[in-house]
């Protein structure tokens, strides 16, 4: 049985409360329509204009961002020859995940996100999160696996990436 695929929203108009849950469902594989029913009522539904920032790095928010729909650019300050440089370092459509290691590890975002178009998405902050936890032990629990899903997909594709880079540079080192 193949897994349901998301697919851009190119609408414009308001998500349907069906959509949503349907978009969740999808995001957190396992939590099932009811589980993302509850989860709908701890987020808040936010419009985000093109241009605006999600997160920034170094802030040390916790909440975490379901992007239901719009496109994303992902950029780094790093130092270089004592300059500070800023680098896009992605670009990634909605539907997506962003914020779970800071909704589980509570630590600094580690770069600056903004739309890059208008986008929706439901913001569930971390006071909601441990409601949520109190009240729904088993629907947190499956959401925290498939948030560690995410994490380690993201891990894996920057490795791969990592490796393609050296793989074209065409160095290699015999130990």
């Amino acid at each position: 049985m193949s897994e349901p695929q998301l697919s851009k929203d190119t609408s414009t108009g308001p998500l349907s409360e069906s959509r949503k849950r349907d978009i969740l469902e999808i995001l957190l594989p396992g939590i099932g329509l009811d589980g993302a029913q509850t989860l709908l009522s701890y987020t808040q539904q936010r419009p985000i204009e093109a241009g605006r920032i999600l997160v920034a790095q170094g802030d040390k928010d916790t909440d975490l961002f379901l992007l239901l729909r719009g496109s994303f650019s992902v950029f780094e300050k790093i130092r270089i020859n004592q300059r500070d440089v800023v680098l896009q370092t992605a670009t990634f459509p909605g539907p997506g995940i962003l914020g779970e290691v800071n909704l589980l590890m509570e630590s600094a975002r580690s770069a600056t996100v903004a739309a890059i178009e208008e986008a929706d998405v439901l913001v569930l902050t971390h006071t909601s999160f441990l409601s949520l936890s109190q009240e729904h032990p088993k629907l947190a629990i499956e959401i925290v696996k498939c948030l560690g899903v995410a994490i380690h997909n993201r891990s894996v594709a920057f490795q791969h990436k990592v490796r393609g880079n050296i793989l074209r540079e065409g160095k290699t080192v015999d130990g």
